[in-house]
């Protein structure tokens, strides 16, 4: 599978409208750097990118619970090495 863009996703994003965030539904396709927001985000098949069928994000890469996770494993590392 090829991992680059074919141009196509223009058909599909959202112009110059309101922002969305993934919590309301929108989806972003890091090879393409498009985002797809409702309903256009829900036609997506197996949440693949139609234009280079790459998974595509459903959240954020570094939001505050991802944080808060990697804290929290971070301790219990630390409590079993000592």
């Amino acid at each position: 599978m090829a991992d680059s863009c074919k141009g196509r996703c223009w058909l599909f994003k959202l112009k110059n409208g309101k922002r969305k965030r993934y919590s309301e539904g929108a989806k972003r396709c890091t090879t393409c750097e498009v985002m797809f927001y409702p309903p256009v985000s829900e036609i997506f098949p197996n949440n693949r990118c139609l234009c280079c069928a790459m998974k595509l994000r459903t959240t954020t890469r570094h939001s505050l619970e991802y944080r808060m996770r990697r804290a929290e494993r971070q301790r219990a590392w630390r409590a079993i090495e000592v």
